[in-house]
C-alpha cells in the first residue's frame, strides 16, 4: 500500500457524510462509525510503502454498505404498525418492536438510548492490508528469521553459567554457523512460485441479540449480510478509493526489495560476528559491547521486515543514531564511534569506545539484547550478563556522578560494591515476587470458596504495597507487614512478628 497517499484519504474520508454512519437516530448516532486508528508499518526503509492495520473500526469507504445492511436488517418483513391517529378507539397502540428501525423523537429520548443500540446489528471494527508473501516467510510470529535475534543470541550464549545454557548456545552458534539469517531469507525469496498479491481483510461483529428471531438463520445471512459485504469490494466508490492507494510493484522487485535494504545492516552484522565468532567456540564471554551492537543491528534489520517501530529500542538506538535514522529519513546511520575502523572493514580492525556508550541516568550501559537473550536462555542468564556489562562499564569508563572527590580505583570498587548489593536486592525482590504470585495463583485455581479467593486478592495487594516500600529489605512496620501478609498461604496463619497493620 501507498501509506502516505492512504493515510490522506482515510483523513478526507472522515469528514464525507457518504462515509458517515446513519444519522436519523440518536441510537445509530451514538454507536457511531468510530474514526480508525490506522497503524503503517513501512518496509524496506521506505516510510511509504508498507502493510497498514485499522483498529476501532474498519476503512471508511465500506460504511456506507454497512448501514445499508443494517437498515435492510431491521426494515425487511417487519409489519408496519397501524396508523397514530386511529378513529377506532378499540384498536390498542401497537406493542413495542425492540427490533423494528424507529426514527421516533419522543421514542428516542436521551434516557432511552441505551436499548436502541441493537439497531446495529453488523459492524466493522477492524481491517488490514498485507502481502501474502509475508505469511510464506514464518510459520507463525514469532519464527520470522529476523524477529528472533539469532546472531547476538549465538554472541550472548558465550556468557552460559550452566549446562543447560551452554547447550542452547551451542545451538544457536551452529544454526548462525550454518546460514545467517538474512541468508536464509535472501535464499527463500528466491522463490518466484511465492504469491505476492496483497490481501484485504475486514473484521466484523455480527450481533445476533439484536436481530429478529426469524432472521437467524443462514439463508438471511447469506442474503443480507454476507453477499452484500462481498459485493461491496466492486462498488466503485470503494474499489476506486483502495485502488487509487496502491503501489504495484513488479514481481521480481518485492520481497527481494527487503534483501536490498537490509543489505548493509546483514554486511553489519557478519562482521562484527565473524570478529567474535572464535569467542563463541571456546566460550569465552564476549565483550557486551559487541553482543549489544549486533542486536541492534537485528533490531533494525526486524524493523526493515516488518515496519513495526516497537523493535527499536531508543533509549540506546536513538543516541546511535540508528533508529534515529529509520524513523526520520528511513535509512540507518551510525554514530562515528561505532566499533568499526575507520581504515577498514576487516574484522581484525574492529574497535570499540566505551567512554561513548549510551548509559542510563544512573551512568550505567544502556542494553537491548534482554529480550532475546530471555526468550533464548532465560532471564537469570540475561541478569548475569547485566551485571558483568555493567561492571565492564565501570572499570572503562568509571561514571563521575558520585564520589568526585575519591581517586578513581575507590570510585570503580565503591560503584562495584552497590551494584553488586543492588544485584543481591533484585534477586530477593524477584525471589519473593515470583514465589507470591505462583503461590497466589495456584491456591486460587484450586479453591471455590470466595472468602479464600478474596484473602488471595488481599496477599497480592500486600505484595503491591511491599514492592512500593521505601525501603521492601528493611524492618520497619511499612514493610514487613505488608511483606508477611503476603507470604502467608491461609487467613488463619498468625503474625509472627506482632507488629500493626501498615498504613
Amino acid at each position: 500500500m501507498d501509506l502516505v497517499a492512504f493515510n490522506r484519504a482515510i483523513s478526507a474520508a472522515r469528514g464525507n457524510i457518504f462515509h458517515a454512519p446513519l444519522e436519523n437516530t440518536r441510537a445509530l448516532a451514538a454507536s457511531a462509525f468510530t474514526n480508525p486508528s490506522i497503524t503503517s508499518y513501512p518496509l524496506a526503509f521506505t516510510r511509504v510503502l508498507g502493510h497498514l492495520q485499522s483498529n476501532r473500526a474498519g476503512i471508511p469507504w465500506f460504511q456506507y454498505i454497512i448501514n445499508q445492511i443494517n437498515k435492510t436488517i431491521f426494515d425487511i418483513d417487519r409489519p408496519d404498525p397501524p396508523p397514530p391517529n386511529s378513529d377506532d378507539e378499540d384498536v390498542p397502540p401497537p406493542p413495542f418492536d425492540p427490533f423494528r428501525y424507529n426514527n421516533d423523537p419522543e421514542v428516542l429520548g436521551v434516557d432511552a438510548i441505551v436499548p436502541y443500540l441493537r439497531w446495529v446489528a453488523l459492524e466493522n471494527i477492524s481491517a488490514q492490508f498485507y502481502i501474502e508473501a509475508m505469511h510464506r516467510f514464518r510459520a507463525s510470529a514469532v519464527e520470522h528469521e529476523a524477529q528472533l535475534g539469532l546472531v547476538g543470541s549465538a554472541a550472548a550464549g558465550s556468557h552460559a553459567k550452566n549446562d543447560k545454557a551452554a547447550r542452547i548456545a551451542d545451538k544457536m552458534a551452529a544454526r548462525v554457523d550454518h546460514d545467517h539469517p538474512s541468508d536464509r531469507f535472501d535464499t527463500l525469496v528466491q522463490d518466484d512460485s511465492i504469491p505476492r498479491d496483497l490481501r484485504m481483510e475486514n473484521v466484523y461483529v455480527l450481533h445476533f441479540d439484536h436481530m429478529a428471531p426469524e432472521h437467524r438463520n443462514g439463508r438471511f445471512l447469506f442474503k443480507n449480510v454476507i453477499k452484500p459485504l462481498t459485493d461491496g469490494w466492486s462498488h466503485p466508490h470503494v474499489k476506486n478509493a483502495i485502488v487509487d492507494n496502491i503501489a504495484v510493484l513488479d514481481a521480481d522487485v518485492f520481497p527481494r526489495l527487503i534483501s536490498w535494504a537490509s543489505a548493509p545492516i546483514s554486511i553489519a552484522i557478519k562482521i562484527i560476528y565473524n570478529h567474535v565468532k572464535p569467542d563463541v567456540i571456546l566460550r569465552n564471554p564476549v565483550s557486551p559491547f559487541f553482543v549489544e551492537s549486533l542486536s541492534m543491528l537485528e533490531r533494525a534489520q526486524n524493523y526493515c521486515h516488518t515496519g513495526n517501530p516497537a523493535v527499536l529500542v531508543k533509549a540506546l538506538m536513538h543516541p546511535a543514531l540508528l533508529s534515529l535514522g529509520l524513523m526520520t529519513t528511513g535509512f540507518p546511520a551510525l554514530w562515528s564511534s561505532f566499533p568499526f575502523s575507520s581504515t577498514s572493514t576487516a574484522s581484525t580492525d574492529l574497535e570499540f569506545l566505551s567512554s561513548v556508550w549510551p548509559v542510563r541516568k544512573n551512568g550505567l550501559p544502556q542494553t537491548c539484547s534482554g529480550r532475546a537473550q530471555t526468550i533464548t536462555y532465560g532471564k537469570d542468564h540475561f541478569l548475569v550478563y547485566k551485571a558483568m556489562f555493567d561492571i565492564l562499564h565501570i572499570i572503562h569508563c568509571t561514571p563521575e556522578s558520585r564520589w568526585k572527590d575519591e581517586p578513581r580505583d575507590r570510585r570503580q570498587w565503591r560503584y562495584i560494591a552497590a551494584l553488586i548489593f543492588r544485584v543481591w536486592k533484585d534477586d530477593v525482590f524477584n525471589l519473593v515476587t515470583e514465589g507470591v504470585v505462583k503461590s497466589v495463583n495456584s491456591l486460587s485455581a484450586a479453591s471455590q470458596d470466595p472468602t479464600f479467593k478474596a484473602f488471595q486478592v488481599t496477599r497480592m495487594d500486600a505484595l503491591d504495597n511491599w514492592a512500593q516500600s521505601k525501603f521492601p529489605l528493611g524492618s520497619a512496620p511499612s514493610s514487613l507487614s505488608p511483606l508477611i501478609l503476603a507470604l502467608k498461604d491461609k487467613p488463619s496463619l498468625s503474625n509472627p512478628t506482632h507488629l500493626p497493620p501498615a498504613h
